[in-house]
């Protein structure tokens, strides 16, 4: 799990694009049948990428939740709100299941034990996401480095619209 710290705001506001991109963009967010994770202590966020191809993945794979967060599980003291950014899929939550097309949207409350991601099809497989997801656009549209951006259509979509065939 990667692991990033706060920043003096002093400090952000002389960092260059590519320490900007280096602070706060999260990049490879999604790998077949794995768990990626990245914990922010701005907020104490955890930004979580899942896509299943040829397995149901646990929450918790590759993550040691016990080292990271103190807890037993990874809804222990904390609760997610995820969206799915591909192909149809499955969240199972405690043994129930909850079917999800592209862009449906699920709240997951604290306290359930087990998490688990399933895609309908390998060929087109469902990612998850979470609202952090957005946090890299968030920030550079609400910095000073967004200043000459005007008239433009910022897809953050993780890419579905490219692969569906539907880019603008």
């Amino acid at each position: 799990m990667d692991i990033r710290y706060s920043t003096n705001p002093r400090d952000v506001k002389r960092y260059t694009t590519e320490e900007l991109r280096e602070e706060f963009h999260i990049t490879g967010l999604y790998e077949a049948d794995q768990v990626k994770a990245v914990y922010s202590h701005v907020d104490r966020m955890v930004t979580l990428g899942c896509m299943p191809v040829h397995e149901t993945v646990s929450i918790d794979k590759g993550i040691d939740v016990w080292a990271n967060f103190g807890t037993h599980y990874f809804l222990e003291r904390r609760e997610l709100g995820l969206f799915n950014l591909g192909g149809n899929g499955v969240v199972i939550c405690d043994g129930k299941e909850y079917p999800m097309g592209y862009k449906d949207c699920l709240y997951i409350t604290m306290g359930t034990k087990e998490v688990l991601f399933r895609s309908e099809d390998s060929a087109a497989p469902a990612r998850w996401g979470t609202t952090e997801d957005l946090m890299g656009p968030a920030v550079f549209l609400a910095s000073d480095a967004s200043n000459f951006v005007n008239g433009h259509i910022l897809y953050v979509d993780g890419g579905i619209l490219a692969y569906i065939g539907k880019q603008p």
